[in-house]
């Protein structure tokens, strides 16, 4: 990755920190300044992620060509950020990131979904800390809402049963990996509340 990638990271995480504690005002000044020019900040977020992740080249298959160990990070980092944007709830940035033409919501699930391979080999923990913040990502999406729109959209590329799958593999893994930050048991735990959430 070239340096106008990687200095991405701080940025993201600064963006981050901007939402911290549910601070919706600013939750809402990223997606809309009301000025002449408006920079929708959590449109060109989720863009940036379709674009690390590859979907723009037609392979949401592919994701494991496209994540590597030096761009794991950058990704999980975007998935953080844009789970911060949407917490609290702030129901227009969840609609916002639901409602966007790119594959954001797409790759999110596919993250879940696929095994991430080769990477899964030799870098299990960055697998389920990336899958972790996918999953938590799609549960601040639906979070206090009270229409279905956001899980129908959701559900649109993701069927309960194949969460179960995760889930299965997830707790299988719990034995084979004691390194990472993040517990296979842990995302098995977030995958099943999500499924409850789609179910």
């Amino acid at each position: 990755m070239g340096p106008s990638v990687t200095i991405m990271k701080p940025i993201l995480r600064f963006l981050q920190l901007l939402c911290e504690n549910h601070n919706q005002d600013l939750q809402n000044f990223l997606r809309s300044q009301s000025n002449k020019t408006n920079y929708n900040l959590v449109c060109e977020t989720l863009q940036f992620l379709d674009i690390m992740c590859g979907s723009t080249t037609g392979g949401l298959g592919l994701l494991g060509l496209y994540i590597n160990e030096n761009n794991v990070e950058l990704i999980t980092q975007t998935l953080e950020t844009l789970t911060e944007y949407c917490q609290g709830p702030c129901q227009e940035n969840q609609t916002c990131i639901v409602s966007h033409e790119c594959n954001g919501i797409d790759i999110i699930t596919a993250l879940i979904l696929n095994d991430i391979s080769p990477l899964c080999r030799y870098r299990m923990e960055l697998v389920l800390q990336l899958k972790d913040n996918a999953s938590k990502l799609l549960l601040g999406l639906m979070e206090s809402r009270h229409d279905s729109e956001n899980a129908e959209r959701i559900l649109f590329n993701l069927r309960p049963r194949e969460l179960v799958e995760v889930i299965k593999k997830a707790y299988q893994q719990e034995t084979e990996n004691e390194e990472g930050e993040v517990s296979p048991r842990e995302v098995g735990h977030n995958i099943y509340i999500l499924a409850l959430q789609v179910d």
